[in-house]
């Protein structure tokens, strides 16, 4: 098979490597916030049962201060980790451009990832706003939310007359539940991005044998619409969406080599997880090509996440909607009014 199909088969493989990477990332860095939550219920625990409020701006100026400092260990642990791991993935991705060229591939210097690294941030789409983040910003937006949450907790908890054990209760909860799972979900962005950085810097050293990058998503249930809207498309090296699009997106973007400095290389699949587990499916597969083979209640399940999401069903399977129409140039995923007004005939087609 091509070395193109070759990419992306080696891509996919390596794209299960940095999620589990991303894993054990997260489990050196949570005893930060396991230890952060013991910091707050041991201050908390200072507090007399029947809470003071004249005490209160003391107590509230101490819990900031403790999650401030858990906040800024996390972030520099996530740091060093993924400015270990930057370096490692660019020498990967040019000694795997490398196995498919006829040339010299370039490796981008060490100052080069660094300033990259350092500078470049992920977009982020969220709702219908995107929100550009590098790794720090990740960190410190994360730690100020937190902050804000963890304060106003403890100071709604006070004001309503509650006791120093029960707003240790909430604040404990709190910690060891959502700021824990986003904290996870922060952890893994901030890892594809970071190989996102990687990849992208070793791909502008060898802009002369590439014809672009090539946006391949995931293929189960969990993908989101926005990758699903830019699967298979090709943008130019250093242009367009780069992944993650959103916390948790596990897409990649994968080098399209000129056929004139390409060699030749057996065999290529992918892993899909569709109705029926998991499968190897070429490479050529694309994610639209490869949802409308499966059946129907699959089609309903990835649907079914999506506002509006029978109705894009439709649009897709018998309006002969593309994927990439369902969402704008800037990868914001379109309202089915907005979708209406720029495709009326996909929706004469469906039956809308």
């Amino acid at each position: 098979m091509s070395a193109n199909a070759f990419l992306i088969d080696s891509e996919i493989r390596h794209q299960v490597f940095i999620q589990r990477l991303s894993g054990g990332i997260w489990n050196e860095v949570d005893p930060v916030l396991r230890q952060l939550r013991q910091s707050i219920i041991a201050r908390l625990s200072d507090e007399p049962t029947d809470f003071q409020l004249n005490r209160l701006t003391l107590l509230l100026r101490d819990i900031e201060g403790i999650v401030q400092e858990g906040g800024n260990e996390f972030g520099t642990q996530v740091e060093m980790r993924l400015s270990d791991f930057l370096e490692y993935e660019a020498d990967f991705q040019g000694r795997k451009l490398g196995g498919v060229l006829n040339v010299d591939f370039t490796l981008p210097s060490p100052e080069q990832l660094a300033a990259a690294f350092t500078s470049q941030p992920a977009e982020i789409v969220t709702g219908q706003s995107v929100t550009r983040l590098t790794v720090s910003d990740m960190v410190r937006q994360f730690t100020e939310k937190k902050q804000k949450e963890i304060v106003n907790l403890v100071r709604m908890g006070a004001i309503e007359g509650q006791t120093t054990d029960e707003i240790t209760r909430q604040v404990s909860g709190r910690v060891e539940g959502r700021t824990r799972a986003q904290a996870r979900a922060l952890v893994r962005t901030a890892t594809n991005h970071t190989a996102t950085v990687a990849r992208k810097e070793t791909m502008k050293a060898n802009t002369d044998v590439l014809e672009g990058e090539e946006w391949v998503a995931t293929l189960d249930a969990r993908t989101s619409l926005i990758c699903f809207g830019l699967s298979g498309r090709i943008f130019p090296v250093d242009s367009g969406p780069y992944p993650p699009q959103h916390f948790n997106c596990r897409s990649v973007r994968v080098p399209k080599v000129k056929e004139e400095f390409s060699l030749f290389r057996e065999g290529s699949t992918r892993p899909a997880v569709g109705a029926d587990g998991v499968e190897q499916v070429s490479t050529r597969k694309t994610f639209g090509g490869w949802l409308k083979s499966q059946p129907a209640s699959f089609q309903r399940e990835f649907f079914g996440k999506f506002t509006d999401g029978e109705e894009k069903r439709q649009l897709f399977l018998n309006g002969g909607l593309d994927p990439q129409r369902f969402i704008d140039p800037n990868g914001v995923a379109l309202s089915l009014d907005e979708l209406s007004r720029f495709e009326p005939l996909a929706f004469e087609r469906a039956g809308l």
